[in-house]
Parts: C-alpha cells; sequence; structure tokens
C-alpha cells in the first residue's frame, strides 16, 4: 500500500499556527507563579487543547511526531504535578468533570513520552510490609478520577467499589463510557464494573449525569463480558428515579380505534446517509401497510429524504424541549404504538424507554442489543439460534426475512480497485471498524497473525476518529501493536478507495461489523469473522448470507479465525481464488435489487400480531 503520510512542508493544508503549545506553555507558568488553583487551570487548559485540536489534530496538521510527543509530554507533566500534590477539597461537580475526561486524559498520556499512566500509581502509593497498596483517600480518589481502566489496579477498583455511591457513579460512568479500552487488564476491570451496577442504583442523578450515562449505556454492547446488557437495569432505574422527581411517570393510555392504527417511529439517527437508515429505511417502509407512519428526532438525527417515509415528521431539541417538552409532543401525536429502531445513542431515547407512552411498545437491534426495559413490550430481532432468554429482556419477534439495505449513495460506484495486485512483499490487512468495537482481542488477534505471516504485515484502522482523538488512538494503538497504521475520519468515497487497496480484512469480536461487511465485499475485499450466541455477534454471518460469502471467511472460535487470516496472509493462491469469488454487480444485486416487500410480508405480519395481542392486554388491564 502507498504511504498516506504527507511531509510537513509538502502539505498545503498544514497549519503553523496550532495554540497548543502556547496553551501548554501559559499552564505551566501560571501553575509556576501561583496564578490560581493548579487543578482548575489544569482542566481548563485540557478543554481549551480539546477544542482548539476538536475537528483537525496535530498529526493531520503537519506537526512532526517528535514535536507531538514533545507538547503532550510537557501537558502530561502538569497533570502528574497536579495529581500528585493537590490537596484541596474536590466539589463532587468538579470531580465528575475530571471523569468525564477520561477518555481525553488518557489520550494525553499515551502520546506524551510516559506512553500510558501506570507511573501515577507508583508516585501516589506505596506498598505496605504486607505488599498492600498504601495510598492516602484524598489521593487515591483524585487519582482514580484522572487513571483510565487499562491502567486501573485491582487494588484501586476494590477502593473504588467502598466509596460512597456519588463518588462511585461517576468513576463507573467514566470508566465505561471510555472509547478505547485495548488491554485485558482492562477489559477484566470493565467486566467487573459492569457486575456491580447495584451500587450505584439509590444515587439520584440530575441532568449533567445523563450525556454521560447514555454514553456508557451504549459502550456496554461492546464488552466482552457475557452478561454486559445487565448493568443497564441499574441505568434504567436511575433514569426511572429522575422521571419521576420530575413527575414524568407513565399512565393508562385510552386511545379511539382507528381503521390504520398511528405507529410512532422514534429516531436516534435517521438521515438517508447513515447505516441506520441504510438497515431500516425498508423494514419501516413496509410498516406503512398495516400503521399510519409518523417519525419523531432531533433536528440533526433526520433530513428531508428520510422523513419522505413519512405521513409526519416532527423534529425537537433535546436539549431545549427537555424530557417533558418531548413527551408533549407525543402525546399530541397520540401514538397507537412507538418504534424505537435503536436504543443507546441518544439520552433522551434511552429517557424515554422508561416511560409508557403509548399502548404498545416495542424496539428493535439498530444498536443491537437489549433495553432492559419493563416497558418495551417486543423486540424484532435478525439472528440465528439465539438463546433469546439469555439475550433479551423483551419478548422477541424474530425476522423470517433475510437483512435487508438501502445502499449507501455511494455504492453504486464501489469497485474492486484495478491497481491492487495480489503483492509478495508485505500484507496490507484491513481493520474497518468504529474505534469501541476495538479491545484486547483484536488486538491479539493482529499480534498473532504478525507473528505467523511470512511477509511483513501492516495492520490498517479506520476507527473514525479527528481531532485530538485521531492523534491519541494512533499512538494507543501503535502502543500495543507497533505494525498499527491509523486513519483519521474520511469521507465515503476515500475510505472505500483505501479499504480497496487491503488484502484483506478482519472484523472485530465479539461485536461484528455490518455495513463495512458490506462495503469490503463490493469492492473485492475477503472479510474475515467471528459467529456468536448474540445479536450482535451476528451481523457479518447474517450479510454473509445474502451473497453466499466464501464459508471459509466465518467462524466460530478464535482460533479458526486466526488460521483463516494466516492462510489468507501466506497462501497466495489461497487468497487470489477468495478475492475472485467476490463478483460485485452480483453481490450487489443480491444485496440491493431484492423484492423487499415480498420478503418482509411476514415479518410485518407476526409484527401486525405482537401488536394486537400487546395492544388487547393493555387494554384488558385497564
Amino acid at each position: 500500500m502507498t504511504d498516506q503520510n504527507v511531509p510537513e512542508e509538502s502539505n498545503p493544508d498544514a497549519k503553523k499556527d496550532v495554540p497548543f503549545n502556547e496553551i501548554v506553555e501559559t499552564l505551566e507558568k501560571r501553575i509556576q507563579a501561583g496564578d490560581g488553583d493548579p487543578l482548575e487551570l489544569t482542566l481548563q487548559a485540557i478543554a481549551d487543547a480539546g477544542l482548539g485540536l476538536k475537528d483537525v489534530g496535530l498529526k493531520q496538521r503537519g506537526v512532526r511526531d517528535t514535536a507531538i510527543a514533545h507538547h503532550y509530554t510537557r501537558l502530561a507533566s502538569v497533570i502528574t504535578h497536579v495529581v500528585t500534590t493537590y490537596d484541596q477539597p474536590l466539589p463532587l461537580t468538579r470531580y465528575e468533570a475530571i471523569c468525564w475526561r477520561k477518555q481525553d486524559i488518557s489520550y494525553i498520556f499515551a502520546i506524551s513520552g510516559y506512553r500510558g499512566m501506570a507511573h501515577l500509581v507508583n508516585l501516589c502509593a506505596s506498598r505496605n510490609s504486607d505488599g498492600s497498596l498504601a495510598l492516602k483517600k484524598n489521593r487515591a480518589i483524585l487519582l482514580l478520577a484522572f487513571l483510565d481502566i487499562d491502567h486501573l489496579t485491582s487494588e484501586l477498583l476494590d477502593f473504588a467499589f467502598s466509596q460512597d455511591p456519588n463518588i462511585l457513579l461517576p468513576l463507573m460512568v467514566g470508566w465505561l463510557s471510555q472509547r478505547a479500552i485495548l488491554s485485558e487488564r482492562g477489559e477484566g476491570h470493565r467486566t467487573r464494573i459492569l457486575q456491580s451496577g447495584h451500587l450505584i442504583e439509590n444515587v439520584q442523578i440530575e441532568d449533567r449525569h445523563l450525556p454521560m450515562i447514555s454514553v456508557a449505556y451504549m459502550y456496554v454492547t461492546y464488552a466482552v463480558y457475557p452478561r454486559r446488557h445487565d448493568i443497564k437495569r441499574s441505568f434504567n432505574k436511575l433514569c426511572r428515579n429522575l422521571l419521576e422527581r420530575r413527575n414524568l411517570t407513565s399512565s393508562n393510555i385510552l386511545l379511539p380505534q382507528r381503521k390504520k392504527p398511528r405507529l410512532l417511529v422514534i429516531h436516534e439517527w435517521f438521515s438517508h446517509s447513515h447505516a441506520m437508515y441504510r438497515c431500516y429505511a425498508p423494514l419501516i417502509k413496509e410498516l406503512g401497510r398495516k400503521f399510519e407512519l409518523h417519525s419523531l428526532a432531533s433536528t440533526e438525527g433526520i433530513d428531508d429524504e428520510a422523513a419522505k417515509l413519512f405521513k409526519s415528521s416532527t423534529v425537537i431539541e433535546p436539549l431545549k424541549a427537555g424530557v417533558p417538552g418531548i413527551v408533549k409532543e407525543i402525546q399530541r401525536i397520540k401514538p397507537d404504538a412507538i418504534f424505537y429502531p435503536s436504543v443507546g445513542m441518544a439520552y433522551w431515547v434511552i429517557l424515554l424507554t422508561n416511560l409508557r407512552l403509548a399502548p404498545v411498545q416495542f424496539a428493535s437491534e439498530g444498536h443491537p442489543a437489549t433495553t432492559m426495559s419493563d416497558y418495551i413490550d417486543f423486540m424484532y430481532v435478525w439472528g440465528r439460534d439465539l438463546e433469546l432468554n439469555a439475550v433479551l429482556n423483551e419478548r422477541a419477534v424474530v425476522a423470517e426475512s433475510k437483512f435487508n439495505f438501502v445502499p449507501h449513495k455511494g455504492l453504486k460506484n464501489a469497485r474492486p480497485n484495478p491497481r491492487y495486485t495480489v503483492a509478495t512483499s508485505e500484507v496490507n490487512i484491513a481493520v474497518n471498524a468504529k474505534l469501541m468495537k476495538l479491545n484486547y482481542q483484536i488486538i491479539d488477534v493482529c499480534r498473532k497473525i504478525t507473528s505467523g505471516s511470512a511477509l511483513p504485515v501492516k495492520v490498517h484502522f479506520f476507527p473514525g476518529e479527528r481531532g485530538w482523538a485521531h492523534d491519541g488512538i494512533v499512538q494507543s494503538l501503535q502502543n500495543h501493536l507497533p505494525n498499527a497504521v491509523v486513519h483519521p475520519l474520511m469521507n465515503y468515497e476515500n475510505l472505500l478507495e483505501k479499504l480497496s487497496m487491503c488484502d484483506f480484512s478482519l472484523s472485530p469480536m465479539p461485536f461484528g461489523n455490518t455495513n463495512s461487511v458490506i462495503d469490503c465485499s463490493l469492492i473485492g475485499v475477503p472479510n474475515v469473522a467471528m459467529w456468536g450466541p448474540d445479536l450482535a455477534a451476528q451481523t457479518d454471518g447474517l450479510v454473509f448470507e445474502l451473497f453466499d460469502a466464501p464459508k471459509e471467511l466465518l467462524h466460530r472460535d478464535i482460533d479458526s479465525y486466526i488460521e483463516c487470516a494466516l492462510q489468507l496472509s501466506n497462501d497466495l493462491l489461497f487468497r487470489h481464488r477468495i478475492r475472485n469469488s467476490f463478483d460485485s454487480k452480483k453481490i450487489y444485486s443480491q444485496i440491493y435489487d431484492r423484492d423487499v416487500s415480498a420478503e418482509l410480508s411476514i415479518d410485518i405480519s407476526n409484527i401486525w400480531s405482537a401488536y394486537n395481542e400487546f395492544r388487547t392486554r393493555h387494554e384488558d388491564n385497564r
């Protein structure tokens, strides 16, 4: 693969006036002069740096790696100084603000010369004669606020669990909200946190907690722990408590019988270029056979093209309207049923799923996981051999149809790259997955492939990050996997171009890919994937079914997954045969040129039956 790095002097878009170094230098001078509270100054500098580098990070500005490491090391050194010396009382809201920035702080240390945060534990603590950790309580609490989950220790986690729930809540939510958990130790800590939701259930949360709780709610889906969704019961309890204190409670709803029941589809994301539209537009269109379709979404959550599917489309601004205002809009629409295609990507939607706002409420696997809410009557799911009682809290309506999609507008031109050749000098492997899907398992798989390959290996990650988040994930991944090539967020056409020059692609586990498998297949890039027992672990295999992908690519255990990847790396004839089996036009036709209306007819009937069952049950219980 051609090196895509542009030298600083030849990059016309390189910006030389990055204020990051000035922010750091000013911070150093003010702390040295005693000009303000050191912790407040440091947190403000972190916020200012993040804002200044929000869209374009230092790497994308053409700053040299040595200069990047220099500036981040100086900022990490200031944070180290504050964590090890600060001894002032810390208000709860300020403590929460630190916890909410765990991922940013983790990135700062990953890019710096420290290459992590392990030194903070050594500087803040000593050892007792029996080998246990000795740490003053106030110092330990401040350390925990800054420390990321990968550098947390079991002893410190035990200490965190012993704290007041109001202190523990921001710690747990902060750790669960980290976008990048790349070590096995960090994953082990995540498992223990996911098992401890009962410790925070009695905290009285406020509006300020909701954005981070919703992030944690979403990110637990990416954990390895099989019972990872159990903690949603605790999050739901926190949300219901808040709703009750705001006098927002469920009520018995009596609606007139309509010839065509009114279905309100509440979207987290549904613009026509979004994956949710690509996956759910066909289903929603067919639901119009039985229901009068209405939609509700945030201003950025839907566009004019997507809104054409509905008789009415209500747009709200969640921060301005608040949940009371959103509930009023729903009451104005008077839906017979509410459909949530996804739950977990917007805090206001999570809150709504903890209320009864229509006689029947159901969801689907747009964010492929159970809601653990007693107010969602059933869930429409695709899947095979699912252990439904183990993976769903809701009653399941299992799809008879195959996956159905709407193509991305750029897919029509997606073709295998004519410049691709089966190279004999190196192997280029793609991992086209959002950052949250990456974990120690896929990193370990990449290490083993690198070690077992006869040719040098480059692993190309496409985590979809920009700004200083891109700076951070580049170094974080390279700290674990030196041969990682990490690409920034890019437009769809450029993404396909870079993917098309890779020899093959790897799906992460346990949360696989969906649209990325389609994209890779259409451009002739084979995708090695896993099949698991829950929804998120079956999407790749269900996509493969649509075009009869080579059976060698789908696996039920990691050992055979690695074996296949190594064969693609080392056996050029095998790789050539697998790649040649991908016919772009045929795959496109098999995925998109189908009679979706006919395929979905049984599913629509099953959803209709479930609606009538729960509607009758609701009326009987009035």
